[in-house]
């Protein structure tokens, strides 16, 4: 999910409206979390949407422990009673010496870190944060009753990161195309994916709107099996990229997961023009505070937006 905080909720607020920002700057000392919740509850206090977001403010004044090895604005991340079921120094770190990388176990099979983790805290750290986003309760999480994989599936994931998502579903579908823009991750994603090297494809690139040696197309992606499942986590790219591949969506009966939360915009506009298409869309349960960048109200961000046709 997170190389670090501020890699994953990078926000892109080109159209927001002049109003009461809260500055990302300010959100990464002793008493951020304290100055977070004191101006939340400010500006919610008399404020016609306070119930939308009753149970996120209820977690975020619930006055819960935070664990002492990490900050307590992090848990504003995910504002829910499942954040605090975890504790990253339970889980165990492997180090292969062969390979030259940490790697965790994910639903039984080997996760590899790239190599500059250099030491295991920063591993359980990070891991603990995979975990967190696709526990079921979580805004993050991409499949559940509402969206399922078949096993005929051809999944392309685009901004794989570690691959968590990939590992969790590789021996459930037919195939997997992998895409990864920051290259730090490509070798540890072929010794994660190893196993399984017949039916994963891992391409360095970033999903984008051109076809170059750094970018490659949704449409481009498509050589062999037609692809039916697209999750997109690529920083701030998912609408321009769902913008250009109109066409190839509206043509295909695909099942998607796009994130929403990186532009101010992203959640409309995304949902628009899946719609227009023809697609069933729906939003994922739920809303995240983007702490690493300027927060703009409503502050809570819708975080995935699913579809099919």
């Amino acid at each position: 999910m997170l190389n670090t905080l501020k890699q994953l909720f990078r926000n892109n607020y080109k159209t927001a409206p002049d109003v009461p920002v809260l500055n990302a700057a300010a959100m990464h000392h002793a008493e951020s979390f304290d100055m977070l919740v004191k101006n939340l509850n400010t500006y919610f206090a008399n404020h016609p949407e306070r119930n939308i977001y009753a149970k996120e403010l209820a977690f975020l004044n619930s006055g819960f422990k935070a664990d002492p090895g990490i900050d307590k604005i992090n848990y504003a991340i995910f504002p829910y009673d499942f954040i605090l079921g975890y504790d990253y120094r339970a889980i165990p770190v492997y180090f292969d010496e062969t390979a030259a990388m940490f790697f965790v176990y994910l639903d039984g099979k080997k996760l590899y870190y790239h190599k500059g983790y250099t030491n295991a805290a920063d591993v359980q750290k990070s891991f603990t944060f995979l975990l967190a986003e696709q526990h079921p309760d979580s805004p993050h999480c991409y499949l559940g009753k509402d969206l399922q994989l078949g096993s005929n599936e051809v999944v392309a994931d685009l901004g794989a990161a570690e691959g968590n998502f990939s590992l969790l579903v590789v021996d459930q579908v037919k195939e997997l195309i992998i895409v990864e823009a920051d290259t730090s991750w490509i070798e540890a994603l072929h010794k994660t994916f190893e196993p399984w090297k017949d039916k994963v494809r891992i391409i360095g690139k970033s999903a984008g709107c051109i076809n170059d040696e750094k970018t490659i197309t949704l449409n481009k992606l498509e050589e062999g099996n037609a692809i039916t499942f697209v999750k997109m986590d690529i920083e701030g790219s998912e609408t321009s990229v769902i913008n250009y591949a109109e066409s190839y969506i509206g043509s295909h009966h695909l099942k998607l997961a796009v994130t929403t939360y990186h532009g101010y915009e992203d959640a409309g506009v995304i949902k628009s023009i899946l719609e227009r298409n023809d697609y069933h869309t729906w939003f994922s349960d739920g809303y995240m505070l983007f702490i690493s960048d300027d927060l703009t109200p409503p502050y809570f961000r819708k975080t995935l937006v699913k579809a099919y046709k």
